[in-house]
């Protein structure tokens, strides 16, 4: 069977030639997919869509700097990325995932402080960037759009407890189970006999993400594949009992993704699932 395996919301970048009015289009219909523009009277949309920088950026590529100065509230329009924080020995630690559409960076513009974190680009994303100045004069005139900051900053905010809580309460399989739970919701494919994570994620990978040793992560990730949980496929993953997978998140763990993602409808389908090689033939 033909299979898409375009990222959730993803938007081709236009064509060499293609008008500006057609690249208007396409940022308007990814923008009326964001959950913060729900309820925001049309004046508030198009002054936002004016007064917005549209960038977009390539796997691997930085989004933003941690410390760097923050002058504008961000959109994620399409695509994915990770946010991490640089330690004091120059090493990585994963904040959170972040899949389209979201949004942050109202925190700092609040209270004029700098990056909190860094963010790179998984897939191919788009990002809107609203100047301090333009989110500042929205929020004034438009309650609705308030409500909605709100809503999503709060939503965040119950993340954050919740890390500290699994931090505190739990061990590194718990922890270990919930970041790959998130990768499987945000990244998954399903395929006969599992749910293919379709990007490349290393041992130590998960264990920058998790900011613990290799070897305790190694350690807990031989017990998944001795239990038959998760499978090596190449150099991806095979989540093969995604049940037994969530039943070892704890009560308090966490969804490491931050933005109201959606599965691609390709894949809801009552066809038979792909073969896994199938699959890989097609992830780049």
């Amino acid at each position: 069977m033909s299979l898409s395996l375009t990222p959730p919301l993803f938007i081709p970048r236009a064509t060499p030639g293609a008008g500006r009015q057609a690249h208007a289009q396409e940022t308007r219909a990814l923008l009326q997919r964001h959950p913060l523009l729900e309820g925001v009277p049309l004046p508030a949309f198009d002054a936002l869509l004016r007064a917005a920088l549209r960038r977009n950026y390539d796997p691997g590529e930085v989004i933003a700097h941690q410390a760097e100065p923050a002058e504008n509230y961000a959109l994620l329009l399409a695509g994915s990325a990770r946010a991490f924080v640089n330690t004091a020995d120059g090493s990585e630690v994963t904040l959170q995932l972040l899949g389209a559409p979201c949004a942050w960076g109202e925190g700092q513009l609040w209270f004029e402080s700098r990056q909190p974190m860094s963010l790179i680009a998984v897939d191919r994303s788009v990002v809107l960037w609203l100047p301090r100045r333009d989110f500042s004069e929205l929020l004034a005139r438009h309650p609705e759009l308030q409500l909605n900051v709100l809503r999503d900053t709060a939503e965040r905010l119950a993340f954050a407890r919740e890390r500290e809580r699994a931090l505190v309460l739990s061990g590194v399989t718990e922890r270990l189970a919930d970041l790959l739970m998130s990768y499987q919701r945000l990244y998954g494919i399903p395929v006969n006999g599992g749910t293919l994570i379709r990007i490349v994620v290393s041992q130590a990978d998960l264990a920058r993400d998790l900011g613990v040793a290799l070897k305790s992560v190694s350690r807990a990730f031989q017990h998944l594949l001795r239990d038959g949980v998760v499978e090596k496929f190449g150099s991806r993953l095979l989540v093969r009992k995604v049940d037994v997978l969530s039943a070892m998140s704890p009560w308090f763990g966490i969804d490491w993704v931050s933005g109201r993602y959606r599965t691609d409808e390709s894949f809801v389908s009552p066809l038979p699932r792909p073969t896994v090689r199938a699959v890989e033939s097609q992830v780049p």
